[in-house]
C-alpha cells in the first residue's frame, strides 16, 4: 500500500468534518491571533521565543494561513489536524524506506496518529514524534561516517548532533529527554561496529550542550511561573498492562469497538512478526550445522532486510515503552505522562519486526483492509459527532461573527467571550471533546476568551504576569457549577452548550441573556449591561 494512498485515507476523517474533535487545538490555534496582537504591541501578552514545545505552533500558523488563503478561518483546525497527520504518515514510510522495513508496516503505524493525545489536541508533543524519526536517521547517517577513519570531522558531527537536540527541544521538552536517551543507548549499540569508540561518541557529547544550556535556563521560569500540580499515579505496574488499558492508550479517542479491535490486531501482527523472526533464526542455526555440501544444495537464505529484525527500531520502541511503564499519569500539570508514550512505542515497534510469514501481496491486502476500515469508520464516527453534538455551534459561531463584524480589530477592544458546557461526555468521542470549542470564536472572530492558554506557562505567548488570576470565577470551562451572577457583568457574549430543555428554563428566563440563536444545543447569548433590569 503505497505512502500517498494511506495519507489519503488517513486525512479522510477530517476531509469530512467542520470541526475536529481534539480537544486543545483551538486553544492551541488562538495562541497565533494572540502573537498577533503580542506583535502588534498588546501590554498584555509576551512572547516566549526561546522556550520548548514551540515548533508545533509553526504547524499551527501554517494552518491558519492556509486557511485565510481560502476564506474559511474555521477551516484552520481541519488542516492543522491533516498537517499534524500527515506529518507521521510521512515519517514512519520516510523511516520505512530509509532502513528497510515492510511498507504495510510503515501503512499500520501511520494509523497510530490517532491515538488520545492527538483527540486531546497535545499538538506540540505530538509534533515531536517526526522530529524523533528523524533523530533516528540522523544518527544514522553520522554514525556511518564514524566507521570510516578520517571521514568525518568533529566540527560537522557534533553540529548535527547539536542541530539534532535542538531540534527536539523546540519540539517538545519531553522529546529532549527522549532523545538524549536514545543518544546514549544508540551510542552504546554502535560501540562494536566502530573502530574508534571515541571518535563517535566526543562529538555527541559537545553536540549536546546547547540544548543542555537552554533547558536549564528554562526550566527556573516555568517553576516561578507556578505550572505546577498534584502528581497523581493513576494506574499500579500490572494494571498497565491489562489489554484493555493497552487499547485504550494505543488508540484511546473513541467508544465502540473499533480501536480495540484494531488495537488487537496490530499485537497479533506483532507477535507474528516475532514468532516469524525466531524460525529464521532457528533455520540459520540448522543450515549452518549442515554439511557444505547439503547448505549448496539447499535454497539460500533471502538476505532482504524485511525478513530481519530490526534491533535498533526494537531498541527505540523498548526505549520509549519505559515511561509508561514507569511513569505517573499526572505530573507538573502535564496529562498522559505515561500513556503519551505508547503509541509511538507500538508504531516503532511495528516497523522493527519482519514481514510476516505469508505472501507479500497478502500481507499488503491485509494491512490495506485494515486501514480502509479504521479511517472510513473514523471518518463516519466523526461526522456523526459534527452532526449530533454540534447541533447549532456553526450558527452560534456565524452569529458571533455578526457581532464583531466580517474584520476584527484590536484584540484588546474585542467583546469578551464566556464559554460554557453543561454537557459534559459524548457518546461518540472519549474525554471531553467539547471542553475548548469556544476558543473557535477567537480563532474565526478574534473574540477574547475567559478562559486562555495565555495563562499556561508552557505556550507560546503567554500573559505578561504569571500566575494570572482573572478578575471572574476562574476555571470556568472546567467547572461551568460555579458561575456566579457577578461574572457576567466581565462579558459581553456567552457561548453555551446544554440540553435544549435547560436554555429554555433556565439561560432564556435569565433577563441578561439575550438569545442569538435559535433554539439548539448549543447556542449564543448577548450578555447585556450590569444595571440592566
Amino acid at each position: 500500500m503505497s505512502g500517498l494512498a494511506v495519507a489519503a485515507l488517513c486525512l479522510l476523517p477530517l476531509l469530512v468534518v467542520t470541526v475536529p474533535p481534539m480537544i486543545d487545538l483551538p486553544q492551541q490555534l488562538a495562541q497565533i491571533q494572540l502573537l498577533g496582537a503580542a506583535l502588534d504591541g498588546d501590554p498584555a501578552y509576551r512572547v516566549q521565543w526561546w522556550h520548548p514545545n514551540k515548533l508545533g505552533y509553526l504547524l499551527l500558523g501554517v494552518a491558519q494561513g492556509l486557511a485565510g488563503l481560502v476564506g474559511d478561518r474555521l477551516a484552520a483546525g481541519r488542516l492543522a489536524g491533516g498537517l499534524l497527520v500527515l506529518s507521521w504518515v510521512a515519517a514512519f514510510h520516510w523511516l520505512a524506506a530509509r532502513r528497510g522495513r515492510p511498507p504495510e508496516a510503515a501503512a499500520l503505524a501511520s494509523l497510530l496518529a490517532f491515538n488520545h493525545c492527538t483527540y486531546w489536541g497535545l499538538v506540540t508533543f505530538q509534533t515531536g514524534v517526526p522530529v524523533f524519526i528523524a533523530w533516528l536517521l540522523l544518527l544514522d547517517h553520522v554514525s556511518a561516517f564514524a566507521r570510516h577513519p578520517g571521514a568525518q570531522p568533529f566540527a560537522r558531527d557534533a553540529a548535527l548532533t547539536a542541530a539534532g537536540t535542538l531540534a527536539l527541544y523546540a519540539a517538545h521538552i519531553f522529546w529532549l529527554l527522549a532523545g538524549l536517551a536514545w543518544l546514549a543507548a544508540d551510542s552504546l549499540l554502535r560501540r562494536r561496529g566502530v573502530g574508534d569508540w571515541r571518535r563517535l561518541l566526543a562529538p555527541r557529547m559537545v553536540g549536546v550542550l546547547p540544548s543542555l544550556v537552554l533547558t536549564a535556563l528554562w526550566y527556573p521560569t516555568l517553576e516561578r511561573s507556578g505550572f505546577t500540580s498534584e502528581t497523581r499515579v493513576g494506574y499500579s505496574l500490572l494494571e498497565r498492562f491489562d489489554p484493555e488499558l493497552l487499547a485504550a492508550c494505543t488508540f484511546g479517542g473513541l467508544f465502540g469497538s473499533l480501536e480495540p479491535v484494531v488495537a488487537g490486531l496490530l499485537a497479533l501482527w506483532l507477535a507474528l512478526g516475532l514468532v516469524a523472526a525466531l524460525q529464521r533464526r532457528r533455520t540459520q542455526r540448522a543450515r549452518a550445522a549442515e554439511p557444505a555440501a547439503e547448505q549448496a544444495a539447499n535454497e539460500p537464505e533471502a538476505s532482504d532486510s524485511e525478513t530481519r529484525v530490526d534491533l535498533h527500531l526494537l531498541a527505540a520502541a523498548g526505549l520509549l515503552a519505559v515511561p509508561y511503564i514507569s511513569l505517573p499519569a499526572v505530573a507538573q500539570n502535564t496529562i498522559f505522562l505515561a500513556s503519551r508514550w505508547l503509541a509511538p512505542a507500538v508504531a516503532l515497534a511495528l516497523l522493527a519486526v519482519p514481514r510476516l510469514p505469508a505472501r507479500p501481496l497478502l500481507a499488503r491486502l491485509t494491512a490495506a483492509l485494515v486501514v480502509v476500515s479504521f479511517t472510513v469508520s473514523t471518518a463516519n464516527a466523526w461526522l456523526a459527532f459534527n452532526e449530533d453534538d454540534l447541533d447549532g455551534f456553526a450558527t452560534s459561531l456565524e452569529a458571533v461573527g455578526d457581532v464583531v463584524g466580517e474584520e476584527p480589530g484590536p484584540l484588546a477592544a474585542a467583546p469578551r467571550l464566556l464559554g460554557l458546557t453543561l454537557i459534559r461526555r459524548s457518546e461518540i468521542v472519549r474525554d471531553l471533546p467539547y471542553y475548548h470549542l469556544h476558543a473557535y470564536a477567537q480563532v474565526v472572530h478574534g473574540t477574547r476568551l475567559a478562559n486562555s492558554f495565555a495563562a499556561e506557562a508552557s505556550s507560546l505567548v503567554v500573559f505578561r504576569q504569571l500566575p494570572h488570576t482573572p478578575p471572574w470565577t476562574p476555571m470556568l470551562d472546567k467547572s461551568p457549577q460555579r458561575l456566579r451572577v457577578s461574572d457576567l457583568d466581565h462579558f459581553d457574549l456567552a457561548l453555551i452548550q446544554a440540553p435544549p430543555e435547560t436554555h429554555e428554563t433556565l439561560f432564556g428566563r435569565d433577563p441578561r441573556l439575550e438569545p442569538l440563536t435559535p433554539l439548539a444545543r448549543w447556542r449564543l447569548y448577548r450578555v447585556a449591561a450590569p444595571d440592566a433590569p
